[in-house]
């Protein structure tokens, strides 16, 4: 699949400020969307890939039936055998990418923006970026499409899910498999990991608990597969075959919280990821009746958790906001409502990751809807607007709401990736004031 320019290299830095090669603005929209539609209609290939690996192993191994209770099914793909750190060509440009479909701020000056052309990363707020496409996407090319979560550990440490790329094995005729690709060195090599059993496995979420420990939940046929790792991800073991697909959070060893049932469920853990028990959240009176889609669980310290839901009106087809708390791991929740002014109305459904919102911290959160931004600085008790400048036109035109601060935050309005760094006031072409 591709929807961008055709691949060009890109130049080096050369004095004065030069310009990234950029494809067109209306193909990295079409890259959007499909990479949309890719991690949405994933899952439902899985079924294929799996069936072709369960006639691959009656074949080969007398067809026995699939393991459960956490073991890993014998033969299903090869073991992971990570493969020696790949160098990646230092390339670094004096600035910012004009076209961009995916980005994120890891840390006040820290983020990296992705195109059809690859994954850049800067650390001097955008002054500078690197090119730092790990090489099994860059081989095969579409890295917005390709590239799935990011996770940013700590300085120089970076994992990614890679999907759809090619390996040196075949199961069941392909090659095509989901990849872990990890760098502790900014991007400049980089190591990739096929998660046990799980080379037929389908879209992939991350969740780290620091340079070393984390977990990852891969879709597979029927179930999800929760892993861990606690060598920085070189080696990963089966935890258990869990009831969610995603996404997740967890805040130690033993609680994380997931999503379920395509967005439509909240789960929590309190043994690892073992075993997953599904919360009932309260329905505000004004929303009975209606559909729900969760995003994203945010951890806090303390036991405090985050979780921002849709509900749609079925008739106009609006979309409200609920912000639950809690501040004693999931015992009992609060529900905080967004004003009714802020209809996210468009955003997909059933997407949990589609909604513009951002909670920096467990009491600071931000909120695009349409042209106004809704702020909290009590978490969701009183909310104040913002009319931000220049404003988007729409709920659509804003894309990964990302802040690290009350008052420093990235987002991308249409393909244009921006920041501000007074709380949403301001908005200006990422490092332009500083040129």
């Amino acid at each position: 699949m591709s929807a961008t320019a055709p691949p060009r290299r890109p130049r080096r830095e050369t004095p004065g400020p030069s310009a990234l090669p950029e494809p067109d603005s209306a193909l990295i929209e079409e890259a959007r969307r499909r990479a949309r539609r890719r991690r949405l209609g994933y899952v439902a290939i899985v079924a294929l890939a799996a069936l072709g690996v369960g006639l691959f192993l009656a074949l080969h191994n007398g067809g026995d039936g699939p393991a459960r209770h956490g073991r890993t099914p014998a033969g299903a793909g090869p073991k992971p055998a990570p493969q020696a750190g790949r160098q990646q060509d230092e390339t670094v440009f004096a600035a910012t990418p004009k076209i961009v479909g995916e980005a994120g701020l890891a840390a006040p000056g820290v983020g990296w923006a992705i195109n059809g052309l690859g994954l850049y990363w800067t650390r001097d707020d955008g002054l500078h970026w690197r090119l730092i496409t790990p090489p099994d996407v860059m081989e095969i090319g579409d890295a917005v499409a390709r590239i799935g979560e990011i996770v940013y550990l700590a300085p120089g440490h970076i994992w990614l899910v890679a999907s759809d790329v090619r390996g040196a094995s075949s199961v069941g005729g392909s090659t095509r498999h989901v990849a872990l690709e990890l760098t502790s060195d900014g991007g400049r090599t980089w190591q990739s990991v096929i998660l046990p059993g799980c080379y037929a496995c389908g879209e992939t979420h991350l969740s780290a608990l620091g340079p070393r420990r984390g977990y990852a939940l891969a879709a597979a046929e029927h179930v999800s597969r929760l892993y861990a790792t606690v060598d920085g991800g070189t080696t990963w073991k089966q935890v258990a075959f869990v009831p969610v697909d995603g996404p997740l959070a967890f805040s130690s060893g033993r609680r994380g919280w997931a999503l379920g049932a395509d967005g439509q469920a909240l789960y929590g853990t309190h043994d690892g990821g073992r075993d997953w028990q599904r919360i009932e959240l309260p329905t505000p009176q004004r929303y009975v009746g209606e559909r729900a889609t969760f995003g994203a669980p945010r951890t806090f310290s303390g036991g405090l958790v985050v979780v921002p839901v849709r509900f749609r009106d079925g008739h106009t087809r609006a979309q409200h906001v609920v912000v639950y708390v809690t501040r004693d791991g999931g015992a009992t929740w609060a529900a905080r409502l967004a004003p009714g002014a802020a209809n996210v109305m468009g955003e997909t459904w059933a997407f949990p990751k589609a909604l513009s919102f951002s909670a920096p911290t467990a009491t600071d959160w931000l909120l695009f809807a349409g042209p106004r931004l809704f702020v909290t600085h009590d978490a969701g008790r009183t909310w104040s607007v913002v009319q931000p400048q220049p404003a988007p036109r729409r709920t659509l035109d804003v894309y990964d709401l990302d802040f690290v601060s009350p008052s420093i935050g990235w987002a991308i309005f249409r393909t244009t990736l921006v920041e501000t760094r007074d709380g949403g006031r301001k908005w200006r072409p990422l490092a332009s004031a500083r040129r």
